[in-house]
């Protein structure tokens, strides 16, 4: 029972840990517009594969390609952040191609999913879980450089793609992180205890275990201070949470002694 009260204290400690030590600890951002500007970007204009953006730009005069940045968002997918990305791409001829983009953390871009062509006053934004985009196109019959009708679509990060669900309801509420498809392009952090926390747990668990076999052979049990050592090595190897590994240490202490007495 001792054991059971002390690895009912040293959990909960090790709960407010999860919820405290997070912030030691860089948490993921969504990509700033300068990152954004200067990203390798998929494409399928002028058969290049790829083009790196430089402040904004790319140009390859041999291929006639031009792809310029030109407006971001951002938000959260799958309650990881992330921005969408508009670039525009000509390719020696009269059209103007509006592509879009999304990237996480981890500042590796999915796409591109075509929008159209000379597509005018397209805005983003991030809203539960999608990408919402509203421009002015062509109607049917309109010549592609004088569209007038405005439209609002909504896009989904499905897998390695974006997917249009324009006719589909939204969710009423935000999913929480992705266990698979887009959660590793956007790099989201998982929901694991901290090292600290798992480190407590373990040194509380390891008293116990041996203290117990020390009581059955009839010694003083030395747990705590195999314990301690534990909480030892984890200092060495997490010292910006040295202030929180004391606490833990205290507390399995403390509740060391009150089961002794």
């Amino acid at each position: 029972m001792p054991c059971l009260r002390r690895s009912a204290a040293t959990a909960t400690i090790a709960l407010m840990i999860a919820l405290v030590a997070p912030a030691a600890a860089q948490q993921p951002a969504a990509p700033t517009v300068e990152q954004l500007k200067n990203l390798e970007y998929p494409t399928e204009h002028g058969r290049l594969g790829t083009a790196k953006l430089v402040n904004g730009r790319f140009e390859l005069p041999a291929a006639r390609v031009t792809m310029i940045f030109l407006a971001s968002a951002t938000g959260t997918i799958g309650g990881q952040p992330a921005a969408t990305v508009h670039l525009a791409t000509n390719s020696g001829g009269s059209g103007t191609f509006s592509d879009l983009y999304v990237v996480g953390a981890a500042l590796r871009p999915v796409g591109p999913l075509l929008l159209g062509d000379r597509v005018r006053n397209v805005t983003l934004s991030i809203e539960r879980d999608r990408i919402v985009v509203s421009m002015i196109t062509q109607s049917p019959g309109e010549p592609l450089c004088c569209g007038t009708l405005q439209v609002t679509r909504s896009y989904q990060l499905q897998g390695d793609r974006l997917v249009d669900v324009s006719g589909q309801s939204a969710p009423t509420a935000p999913p929480g992180p992705p266990t698979t498809g887009s959660a590793g392009l956007l790099d989201g952090a998982g929901t694991a205890l901290p090292p600290l926390a798992q480190l407590a747990l373990l040194a509380t668990a390891t008293a116990c275990v041996l203290g117990a076999r020390a009581r059955r052979k009839g010694g003083r049990p030395g747990s705590e201070a195999r314990g301690k050592s534990e909480i030892a090595r984890g200092r060495a190897e997490q010292p910006g949470l040295s202030l929180s590994i004391s606490l833990v240490s205290g507390a399995g202490a403390s509740a060391h002694r009150r089961a002794a007495g």
